[in-house]
């Protein structure tokens, strides 16, 4: 009995801990992150040692509080999407998987009763964790960008088994037809110049395009995604040209960046084009560090995103008059907001959306 006692507090204590701090997200979240949460981190590989060791600590019972630890600590996708960083929301969730764990526990008879050791069994789970663990890591980090890029793009470019697409949306008013086309700044030249090709065959159409210009050289000289692209044998995003299509640049000058802004844009740059790239990106890291998180992003997503949208727009509704076919082949995280704008002004979606290869098959 006194056997059993002990066991039992091994297990209880393990899943007491994952209960307290599931209770501390809920009401204290600073508190967990800092203390609950990076104790019971350490004490995973502990954990795992334990149950592959012994039977008397049993796997069905801790293991899905170890898998939920590392789930949320490879950023829990995809609920994270749904939810933003709601503490509540993860707090609840691992209530459940605690729920889980101990209605598994009811189950089971007197733990002193199984044996001490298992080697068959040690050698079952051991196998299951090497060959199974990076599996469901490359799995799961799949799935992760997939799921991030639709969120990001809403669908304007979404990463798929042959690589990824550009989605193409139409969007009418009166005799003119917008052409919102999700676009990635590297990827196969082959690709590139076959989506061109789809341009050049509107009837009097203008692109509007994407292109921040630097009058004043505030980023230095170069392409700047040349270099990243050559390290995984792709292309930077071609100039737009041919036939009779008419070009107009739709975006602002890097003079109209905040400066912050401007410092991070160098700073991937640098990163981007080093041979070590580790060194500046250790240099940003460290000068972005008394930076404010949700600041820094605000601020970021309004320069880089919503002021560009703006600029756009105003293109648009000055070329709307002038063409019967508006293409806007612009970056996929520009798109749901346009999108948006667009409905909001009495324009409205026809055809189904068109998807092309922009990397891969």
């Amino acid at each position: 009995m006194g056997s059993d006692r002990v066991w039992h507090r091994l297990v209880g204590g393990w899943l007491g801990l994952f209960g307290a701090d599931a209770l501390l997200t809920i009401a204290a979240p600073l508190l967990a992150s800092g203390i609950a949460t990076s104790l019971l981190s350490a004490l995973v590989p502990l954990v795992l040692l334990a149950t592959f060791v012994t039977p008397r600590i049993p796997a069905r019972v801790v293991v899905p509080p170890v898998l939920y630890l590392v789930w949320t600590g490879l950023g829990g996708m995809p609920v994270v999407l749904w939810v933003g960083l709601s503490t509540i929301v993860f707090g609840l969730l691992q209530l459940a998987v605690l729920a889980l764990s101990l209605g598994m526990w009811w189950t089971l008879g007197p733990l002193s009763e199984r044996p001490v050791t298992a080697w068959r069994r040690a050698g079952v789970l051991a196998a299951i964790g090497v060959l199974g663990g990076p599996l469901l890591l490359a799995g799961y980090t799949a799935l992760s960008v997939r799921w991030g890029l639709h969120h990001i793009t809403g669908g304007y470019a979404q990463l798929g088994l042959r690589g990824i697409t550009s989605t193409e949306r139409t969007f009418a008013r009166a005799q003119t037809t917008v052409h919102l086309v999700g676009m990635a700044h590297v990827g196969s030249a082959e690709h590139y110049e076959a989506l061109y090709d789809t341009f050049r065959a509107h009837p009097d159409a203008v692109v509007l395009a994407e292109g921040v210009s630097d009058e004043q050289g505030l980023l230095g000289e170069g392409p700047l995604y040349e270099r990243m692209a050559g390290r995984v044998d792709l292309v930077q995003q071609p100039p737009i040209r041919g036939g009779d299509l008419t070009v107009r640049n739709a975006d602002v000058d890097v003079s109209a960046l905040s400066e912050e802004t401007l410092k991070i844009l160098s700073g991937a740059m640098e990163i981007w084009q080093a041979d070590n790239p580790l060194i500046p990106y250790l240099s940003l890291v460290s000068s972005l560090s008394a930076e404010d998180p949700d600041e820094l992003i605000d601020r970021l997503r309004f320069d880089l995103i919503t002021m560009r949208n703006g600029v756009l727009l105003d293109a648009l509704a000055v070329a709307e008059p002038e063409f019967t076919h508006l293409i806007v082949p612009w970056g996929a995280a520009h798109l749901p907001e346009i999108e948006a704008a667009l409905l909001a002004e009495g324009w409205l979606e026809t055809g189904a959306p068109l998807r092309r290869p922009l990397i891969g098959r």
